[in-house]
């Protein structure tokens, strides 16, 4: 018996060829006849060669090998992008806010729209505007005794506003503040911010109140030469000052320096506010008061014979001193 025989089988080209099955052979030894199977061995296989298996055809392709490439350290954007690849869980822009509208913003990724975003940012950048900082003052509109007003304008809401700056004298006692802070009323002045500022040694309060652009006093200016105030006008305006001081006097407050001048007004909705609270003071029973007090040419007759236990029906007297004023045009009495 003969073991397994090696036969090497060259095609075209001088290559070996894949074999497609084993061959069955016959050879004579010592004149007899014997039936041998040979098996051939494998043969490596040649690029783009056709072998062919039974009924199977399969096309076999050398892979070109990859080149190397040398690694460039990322930016700084395109490692966000890559940090944000990594995590399985991180959504798109445009997801977190689909998201957000439907479910609102969630624990894990608190992502808000691009209005909220910016609202966000302007709300930190406006929080940063407080005291003078939050304002820029335009014009000076008017100046007394205890303070200069300024036209403004409120960088936060960008509304007109009036700030009143009055020093702090030690020798006085200014209770302006306290006193607007308790009122609240449609024909009293609202106050909206307040703070203090420096020169030096000196101290000013700034009151920062809603702006009007005219007062009684340059109201009735404008009429003179042109004839009196319409009537119905006047009524309306007459019937908002005794309504605020009407307020006034039930919170127990003496304004005590009404004049044409502290009586705002807006011309296009003939609204009137009352304003100016240097010299006001919430009265107590018992308590005597200054006498010397409000503008001469309104002044209660008790402050003149230097009454120190009135009440808040002075004003009223100065009130219809305006009224009289503003149906003649002219002051009813004079300093």
């Amino acid at each position: 018996m003969i073991g397994n025989l090696k036969l090497k089988v060259r095609g075209g080209g001088g290559k070996e060829e894949a074999p497609s099955r084993r061959i069955k052979t016959e050879m004579n030894e010592n004149g007899k006849k014997i039936s041998v199977y040979i098996n051939k061995p494998r043969a490596p296989l040649a690029e783009n060669k056709k072998i062919f298996n039974d009924n199977d055809t399969l096309t076999l392709k050398k892979q070109k090998p990859i080149k190397s490439l040398a690694l460039k350290p990322p930016s700084n954007a395109a490692s966000k992008l890559n940090t944000e690849a990594k995590d399985p869980d991180a959504l798109s822009l445009a997801q977190r806010q689909a998201a957000n509208r439907i479910f609102g913003p969630s624990k894990k990724d608190p992502a808000l729209s691009l209005g909220r975003e910016r609202e966000v940012r302007e709300g930190r950048e406006s929080s940063r505007l407080v005291g003078a900082a939050r304002y820029a003052c335009e014009d000076k509109v008017g100046s007394g005794t205890f303070g200069v007003v300024h036209k403004a304008r409120d960088k936060k809401t960008l509304e007109l506003v009036a700030i009143k700056r009055v020093y702090q004298d030690k020798k006085y006692k200014n209770r302006e503040l306290e006193i607007l802070r308790t009122l609240d009323h449609p024909c009293v002045l609202r106050i909206r911010d307040s703070f203090f500022t420096y020169e030096g040694e000196k101290e000013y309060l700034n009151v920062v109140m809603d702006y009007f652009p005219s007062n009684l006093y340059e109201h009735a200016q404008k009429y003179r030469g042109r004839g009196e105030i319409g009537r119905l006008k006047l009524k309306v305006l007459a019937y908002q000052m005794f309504r605020g001081l009407l307020y006034l006097g039930r919170q127990g407050i003496a304004h005590r320096d009404i004049k044409p001048q502290n009586v705002l007004v807006d011309d296009a909705n003939w609204r009137l506010i009352i304003c100016d609270f240097g010299s006001a003071k919430r009265l107590q029973p018992g308590e005597p008061n200054l006498a010397y007090i409000c503008s001469r040419c309104y002044r209660a007759p008790e402050l003149i014979f230097g009454s120190t236990g009135y009440s808040p029906q002075i004003d009223v007297w100065s009130a219809g001193c305006i009224l009289v004023e503003m149906l003649t045009l002219e002051p009813i009495f004079r300093s």
